[in-house]
């Protein structure tokens, strides 16, 4: 399992640390990531983790991978491709799309089903489905801290399935 109090705590310090560098007001970054700078300020103290939408548009505005902001490994063979989101995704249903392809991408690389899925996660194969849109056909994303355990199950970066 991962450590998810590790990677919010992680998550925290990078984030701070990225607007000193880049002397980023709040105020500012909360705008262009879609944030009110109440909820800046919470994933400034490690409380909380943006959703994947917002955590794409902060890393993007940052000018960072996911996997920079979150504590994981870059790929050596610089593999990512760094894209501002509004250039892909017209709006957060069409990311939702991509993350899932994505994810279904890597569970039939990894031969792995719905059921293997839910069992490495602990996730019921009801919320599985939900997420991918099973159901109703629009799949809705996963709360960031459960797309951490997805990732961890499928072996494998947010970066690798974000492609950010």
């Amino acid at each position: 399992m991962i450590d998810i109090e590790g990677k919010l705590e992680w998550f925290g310090k990078e984030l701070s640390e990225r607007m000193e560098d880049e002397k980023l007001r709040p105020s500012l970054l909360a705008y262009h990531s879609r944030l009110t700078t109440e909820k800046l300020y919470n994933y400034r103290q490690g409380k909380a983790f943006p959703k994947l939408w917002n955590l794409v548009l902060l890393a993007s505005h940052l000018g960072i991978s996911i996997n920079e902001l979150l504590d994981y490994d870059e790929p050596e063979d610089d593999s990512l491709v760094r894209y501002e989101p509004f250039d892909i995704f017209e709006d957060e249903h069409e990311f939702a799309m991509h993350v899932h392809n994505r994810i279904s991408y890597m569970m039939s690389d990894a031969k792995m089903d719905i059921f293997e899925l839910a069992e490495r996660t602990g996730f019921t194969r009801a919320t599985i489905r939900k997420w991918f849109g099973f159901n109703d056909k629009n799949p809705e994303l996963p709360r960031t801290a459960d797309f951490l355990e997805i990732c961890d199950a499928l072996d494998c970066t947010p970066s690798d399935i974000l492609g950010y």
